[in-house]
Formats: C-alpha cells, structure tokens, sequence
C-alpha cells in the first residue's frame, strides 16, 4: 500500500504542475489544508473518499487519469490520454489563448 500512496501522491504533484497550480493554490481550490494536500502528494496519507473528490474537481482531471501509474502525461503515446490532458489544459485557457493555442497546433500539423 505504501508504494500505491507515493505513486498516487507523484501523480497528484504532476497534475498539480502541469495545471501551474502551487500546493497552497490547489489546496485552497480543492478546499483542504495544505498539510493535507502536502501529505497526499508526499505519499504519507491517502486521502478520504470526499477529499478525493475534491481533488480531482480541483484539477479538473478525469479520476483514472490519477491512477494510470505507468503513464506519464509530459509524453505519451496513449492518444485517448493524450487527447484527455490537452482537453484539461485548453478548457482552462481564455479565449485568445485557445485560439493561439489551436493556431500553434494548426502550424505544427503543418510542419509535421
């Protein structure tokens, strides 16, 4: 079980990251503590179902995606996933960067 918290924790931490959230901000978020939050990513604690959900609504993940251990987000080959943590980035973007990020997108495709 301890190995399950640490890799869960590790997972928490990268999504937390990518989303450019500090622990203090995510914690706020997701409305725990940052001892909380700090001990969820550390793998000392594994959190509470309803802390759980709290979670993940704060990052706006889908919940496997927390639990997918072999897979990395920063590269994958795992188009569904891939799909997935592109969707969490752009959903959170305002208008302009959506558009400068599809335009991004557009060019690479392009070039690829």
């Amino acid at each position: 079980m301890e190995n399950l918290k640490k890799k869960f924790g590790n997972k928490i931490r990268e999504y937390r990251k990518i989303k450019d959230l500090s622990q203090e901000k995510l914690a706020e978020i997701a409305g725990i503590s940052v001892q909380t939050l700090s001990s969820i990513e550390n793998g000392v604690n594994f959190p509470s179902y309803p802390v759980l959900v709290k979670i993940i609504e704060a990052l706006n993940v889908n919940p496997y995606e927390l639990f997918a251990f072999g897979i990395s987000n920063k590269n994958t080959d795992n188009d569904e996933e891939f799909l997935s943590l592109l969707h969490s980035i752009i959903s959170r973007l305002d208008e302009r960067k959506r558009e400068l990020a599809i335009s991004i997108l557009h060019t690479l495709s392009e070039k690829g």
